[in-house]
């Protein structure tokens, strides 16, 4: 939708079967400049969400400090579910790179991920990237492991699990 005349522009079209988003996160951020006072070199890094709003207080007498404007990516990440999965929210990938001209598209790169329950899907997925590296997402999952064998317990399997306890 472009605002603020609240025109649609495009989107993606209803599939009764597939995927249904109910959360969305676009990461922001700003960039951090350091200039270490000792040796005058400079090191850049960008500084995501909770991360960069309190750097300003916990600054280092070693080095000084400047920040960018905050600056969103061109990704989204979004949680739901898949019609007639279990109910737990798994992750995809929306690319913005072209959401002006109304195109976006969804993929699921990561797999078939189940993130963590109860967690707002900006605290489980977490951005970061230290200059000249890559762009990086530290995804927090939800899994069911059996103690004694290590091995993974499906969501389906759980009610079985606990109809043996309770008998």
């Amino acid at each position: 939708m472009s605002l603020p005349d609240c025109r649609d522009i495009g989107g993606e079209e209803p599939a009764g079967d597939g995927f249904c988003p109910v959360e969305l996160f676009i990461p922001r951020y700003r960039s951090e400049t350091l200039k270490f006072l000792r040796d005058g070199s400079v090191r850049e890094n960008w500084r995501f969400e909770s991360r960069a709003e309190n750097l300003a207080d916990k600054l280092e007498p070693f080095h000084h400090t400047t920040f960018g404007p905050w600056t969103g990516l061109d990704i989204g990440f979004v949680a739901g579910c898949l019609w007639g999965d279990d109910s737990s929210w798994k992750l995809q990938v929306f690319d913005l790179s072209r959401a002006a001209e109304g195109i976006l598209t969804r993929d699921d790169r990561f797999g078939y991920v189940e993130i963590a329950a109860g967690l707002p899907l900006a605290a489980a997925v977490q951005v970061e990237r230290r200059l000249p590296g890559l762009l990086r997402v530290r995804l927090f999952r939800e899994e069911t492991r059996d103690i004694a064998t290590g091995k993974r317990i499906h969501h389906y399997d759980d009610d079985l699990l606990i109809d043996d306890i309770v008998r």
